[in-house]
């Protein structure tokens, strides 16, 4: 089989001293007036069997943060699947592909997001113009979600604290303990009907004494959508599904700024 070489390089395979080796090495730097400066440009697929490393040291960095608060800008991601056009300008892979369309990914992410211009050559090799498209950065996504996991457990963890233990109420109770007790219940229904694609119903009951009771909704990566003040001890609110947008929403009755209880509620349209 032939084995065609255009460039082949080979470093570190004879001598006794230590050394640094590098088989090809290549370096461009911006001067800072603007252009397009590759070290090395590959218009095709590359392999490599060792280990692909980008520089990452705490000493080549500075204005050092935590990624914080990314869940909300994760969730408006929109991954797809997607085949490449075959031109001659790009040698480009085949079969199918997954990832982010640039565009969209910049508007959320414009770090992440690169133009590149690459020369044009005719069947002789000669330069006949330029190309420029968009790239990402995808091994910049890593430590984005990574993050969003974080968030993601943070909130999860919260939610199982939050699990209610319900006490079941018999007759063995005497008529004054049941009006006891009726003044210290909180209750809040399933929303009927639900699933819903109009309106929804959701009841409730609290302590007349509480004066600091608010129903929330949210969605399921924790953001608020909707906070309904509760004036009276026991009634309902309605809610409309145009408020929302299809899914599946918490709703929690919160007393004094702690949870009472949480329910799920659908929206389908």
């Amino acid at each position: 089989m032939e084995r065609n070489f255009a460039v082949y390089g080979s470093a570190g395979t004879g001598g006794s001293s230590i050394a640094t080796n590098y088989a090809v090495y290549g370096e461009a730097q911006d001067p800072g007036f603007g252009g397009t400066y590759y070290a090395g440009f590959f218009d095709g697929d590359v392999t490599v069997t060792g280990t692909f490393t980008n520089p990452s040291d705490k000493k080549l960095k500075e204005n050092i943060e935590p990624e914080k608060n990314v869940l909300e800008q994760i969730e408006k991601l929109n991954p797809v699947v997607f085949q490449f056009k075959n031109t001659d300008e790009v040698n480009l892979p085949t079969g199918l592909q997954h990832g982010f369309i640039a565009q969209e990914l910049e508007k959320i992410f414009p770090e992440l997001v690169k133009e590149v211009t690459k020369p044009v050559f005719n069947e002789k090799g000669e330069i006949t113009g330029n190309t420029s498209f968009k790239s990402v950065n995808y091994i910049g996504m890593i430590s984005i979600l990574a993050q969003s996991v974080k968030e993601l457990n943070a909130k999860v963890g919260q939610l199982e604290k939050s699990q209610q233990t319900y006490v079941v109420l018999n007759n063995s109770l005497s008529a004054q303990e049941l009006e006891n007790l009726e003044g210290k219940i909180y209750s809040l229904e399933q929303n009927n009907p639900n699933p819903f694609n109009k309106q929804t119903i959701i009841s409730y009951k609290v302590p007349e004494n509480d004066k600091s009771v608010t129903i929330m909704i949210f969605d399921m990566t924790g953001n608020l959508l909707k906070k309904y003040e509760l004036d009276k001890p026991e009634g309902s609110i309605t809610i409309s599904a145009s408020e929302l947008h299809q899914g599946i929403f918490l709703y929690s009755l919160v007393s004094h700024g702690r949870e009472v209880i949480t329910k799920k509620m659908i929206v389908e349209y």
